[in-house]
């Protein structure tokens, strides 16, 4: 028996293959498109929760965000600002870590961590501030007036350098120099609730020491009113009246109590009841202290200042303390 091919079989078989074919590579595309739609809408929800972060101070939060955009998403449009975000805010941790470090006593180790953060961000203001600061502690202390004017003529829209000045004057004891760039600062400081709010602890303690309370009342009514959101103020006068010795409990809670009172969102709420807390427990009100470090787990589980002011509270009432949930 004669076999032959049919010519017009093998032909309809493979236009079905061919169109098969190209049905497949059309449906691949399509499912390529929306994953890559839908990476790219994971991106921007990530990045928009990092900026939101920032706004808030909450770097740590916000460099973890970043973080997830730079390493998962490389070809995303945001992919190179979110790069930019995440040096800014592990700079910003760094110089977190730095002020609290010089307060505390510890300002070789701060210096440390100064040095980090400039390498991420050189152009912070921050940072020539911190730098500044460090030096009024250990020497030589010429240089701490010297950095601070540098940090005013790069950076005159800034706070920092007006800060840094404040602060050195004030250690000289120079109660009206320290005044007028504590004002200064308030004044330049904007939105910045975080520079406006050291400015005005710094007003406040400075008025007092000169007997003019009310000037820092009348500063406040006529330059800070709507400038920022009055939870954010609040918190950082608050947070300032905590960081700097004197450490002045008493108004520390006051501040920290307006932002609990008030009606703001939960980010300031959270840290002004671990600012209370450590208020409570300076007094030895344990039971409350512990209440209100739970509120503030309760608000913010993410946060690990929390979890280390819930260490100190919870050994004092004999407890163990809470423990952060690994995701």
């Amino acid at each position: 028996m004669k076999v032959g091919f049919d010519k017009h079989s093998l032909r309809s078989n493979g236009l079905r293959r061919a169109r098969r074919f190209r049905r497949s590579a059309v449906l691949a595309a399509i499912a390529l498109c929306v994953w890559a739609a839908a990476c790219g809408e994971r991106a921007e929800v990530y990045f928009d929760e990092a900026r939101h972060y920032e706004a808030d101070y909450e770097f740590e939060k916000a460099a973890r965000r970043y973080e997830l955009v730079t390493i998962g998403f490389k070809r995303s449009p945001v992919h190179d600002e979110a790069a930019e975000g995440l040096a800014r805010c592990r700079a910003e941790t760094h110089f977190n870590r730095a002020e609290e470090l010089i307060y505390a006593g510890a300002t070789y180790t701060a210096i440390d961590e100064i040095t980090a953060g400039r390498r991420l961000d050189a152009d912070n203001p921050r940072g020539l501030y911190l730098v500044g600061l460090a030096h009024r502690f250990i020497g030589p202390r010429t240089l701490a007036l010297e950095e601070s004017d540098d940090c005013i003529k790069k950076y005159p829209a800034s706070p920092y350098g007006y800060l840094g000045r404040a602060e050195y004057f004030r250690f000289l004891i120079e109660r009206e120099e320290a005044l007028a760039d504590y004002v200064r600062a308030f004044r330049v400081a904007g939105r910045d609730a975080r520079a406006r709010g050291a400015a005005f602890r710094g007003i406040s303690d400075m008025t007092l020491k000169l007997g003019q309370p009310e000037r820092a009342v009348n500063n406040y009514r006529r330059e800070a009113k709507g400038a920022v959101r009055g939870d954010a103020f609040n918190y950082w006068v608050g947070y300032y009246y905590l960081l700097k010795k004197p450490i002045i409990y008493r108004d520390a809670q006051e501040y920290f109590d307006k932002v609990i009172a008030g009606r703001g969102p939960g980010s300031y709420k959270a840290r002004a009841y671990a600012g209370r807390a450590e208020c409570y427990l300076f007094y030895k009100d344990l039971e409350r202290a512990k209440a209100d470090v739970d509120h503030a787990i309760a608000i913010d589980a993410e946060n690990d200042a929390f979890y280390k002011t819930a260490e100190e509270i919870y050994r004092e009432l004999s407890l163990p303390p809470p423990r952060k949930t690994q995701k």
